[in-house]
């Protein structure tokens, strides 16, 4: 039901907001197979609807975003052939899967982190920096393009 009504709605109601995050929060947390079994359009909508809730101005949204986010980007590298192992958890195959369709979701939501705990003034820094680490382990050369990138922005030092 939750992904029948535009992400704009959701938003706009702070209530409604902070349950349909939660809830997310929740199936990231204990249900990482049920979020990774869905269709490519439900996984990817439930991505970007985290990454709108991490630029949410209420930090009770944007750290349920990020609880998320740590949770099922930790899920994926426990389960994938990150460290060299094999895929084992059909949840890591689907995510990996789903991944590969789009691929551009997880560094996606690595940049919006990045650029929220650089560059904004935000009281939740800490939980917002909670999922960079395993979105760096899965993505480390689209961090490094990030890295340059962040740092080509700057000014120069006199």
């Amino acid at each position: 039901m939750a992904l029948c009504m535009p992400l704009n709605d959701i938003l706009s109601y702070r209530k409604v907001a902070r349950s349909y995050f939660g809830l997310l929060d929740v199936l990231a947390h204990n249900h990482t197979s049920v979020l990774a079994q869905t269709d490519i359009h439900t996984f990817s909508s439930i991505l970007i609807s985290l990454d709108s809730g991490l630029r949410n101005l209420e930090p009770s949204i944007s750290s349920q975003c990020a609880t998320a986010v740590e949770n099922l980007a930790a899920s994926y590298l426990k389960n994938s052939q990150a460290f060299g192992a094999e895929v084992t958890s059909p949840a890591a195959q689907a995510i990996g899967q789903h991944l590969q369709q789009r691929p551009e979701l997880l560094p996606q939501l690595m940049t919006t982190l990045f650029e929220i705990v650089l560059f904004d003034d935000c009281s939740n820094q800490w939980s917002l920096s909670r999922p960079m680490l395993a979105l760096i382990l899965i993505n480390e050369p689209i961090f490094n393009n990030l890295k340059r990138q962040l740092i080509s922005t700057q000014p120069k030092d006199r």
